[in-house]
């Protein structure tokens, strides 16, 4: 170790978990971003070249026709097909994320110690073979889509079955799959494959960011004495969640897997003390005494992190519009997503704010 002493106005790991507690408010920002991108995709390709081919076969389709079957073959391809694309998409995505998620935590670490200490970060192979190789609830990210795409097979093929059995125009078969514009098209089955492919991308990220983390903790285990579960606090918490919330693991294989799809938790690493690393307290500054004393940092909920931020962090957060109405008491953090994890506009927040 190299002494570079830097006066702290907090201990080492309340540090760390402020601004990883901030840190994951941006992560649920990037989820947000992934999960545009890929619905862009099954909007703007899966969806329209679909539809059209439902309407155009259809024309010359009888209940057991050989024509039937072969659209029913021919829509399991372009769907397993438009699927695979997405998963390239996203796979591409997520393998930046685990580098740039060991970056931020080596950075992290480095600027959150009153000493230098050589922290180690994980092997780009390592992290690059996690994004494909950890087991996310319990399947490969691989086999969630091959199973999202079975599943979107299976129902467009079973509406497509059943009108045609009862003699339905193809208008009506196709608004049941595509739903209508009234219902902003969430009324059709379509709709369910949106609303699994959101949970699926949600969970990739957070799972990919939440095993770099563990690697590179793996890697420090030497100067880290545990590690504390941190989960989102709000409204949309469920209650397995926050019996977890606070608690500390002594090593990353002891922390249980996500309880459910969306889980917004965070892992915060806990430093071991002065003591622990084998630096003797009278030849620290007195500065610095108090500043790394292995104590698990207070648990605390993301909407009271929030209300002691600087106006520049909440606005940096939040949004200028949206932080205002928090500051005024308005909303809270509870507010900002939908049942659906959709994060809420300024126009939505203000009305609902009244």
């Amino acid at each position: 170790m190299v002494a570079n002493y830097r006066n702290l106005p907090k201990s080492v790991n309340e540090i760390i978990a402020d601004r990883a507690i901030r840190h994951a408010l941006y992560l649920e920002r990037y989820k947000t971003g992934q999960v545009e991108d890929i619905i862009k995709l099954l909007n703007g390709s899966l969806e329209p070249e679909l539809i059209a081919r439902v309407q155009k076969s259809l024309d010359v389709v009888a209940k057991t026709s050989p024509a039937l079957k072969k659209l029913f073959k021919d829509n399991g391809v372009l769907v397993r097909a438009e699927y695979s694309a997405m998963e390239n998409h996203l796979y591409k995505n997520l393998r930046d994320l685990s580098k740039a998620e060991s970056d931020w935590q080596i950075k992290t670490l480095n600027d959150s110690t009153p000493i230098q200490i050589d922290f180690i970060a994980p092997a780009p192979k390592v992290l690059k073979a996690l994004v494909e190789n950890a087991p996310m609830n319990g399947a490969l990210l691989k086999d969630w889509f091959a199973k999202l795409a079975d599943d979107t097979v299976f129902k467009v093929n079973q509406q497509i079955q059943i009108g045609v059995i009862n003699g339905e125009g193809i208008e009506d078969i196709v608004r049941r799959i595509k739903g209508t514009r009234a219902a902003q098209y969430s009324d059709g089955i379509l709709n369910i494959s949106r609303n699994n492919l959101r949970a699926i991308v949600r969970t990739s990220v957070a799972h990919v960011s939440e095993e770099a983390r563990k690697e590179l903790y793996r890697e420090n285990s030497d100067v880290i004495s545990g590690h504390q579960i941190h989960e989102t606090l709000d409204t949309s918490t469920c209650e397995i969640c926050m019996a977890m919330d606070g608690q500390v693991f002594d090593t990353v294989d002891d922390i249980p897997d996500y309880p459910h799809f969306g889980c917004r938790r965070s892992i915060i690493p806990v430093l071991k003390s002065w003591k622990e690393l084998g630096i003797n307290l009278r030849e620290a500054p007195e500065g610095t005494r108090a500043s790394m004393n292995g104590q698990v940092p207070a648990s605390m909920t993301y909407g009271e992190w929030l209300s002691n931020q600087s106006v520049s962090v909440q606005n940096e957060a939040l949004g200028i519009g949206k932080a205002q109405l928090f500051r005024d008491g308005k909303i809270n953090v509870g507010d900002f997503v939908d049942n659906q994890s959709r994060i809420l506009t300024l126009t939505e927040l203000t009305k609902k704010a009244g």
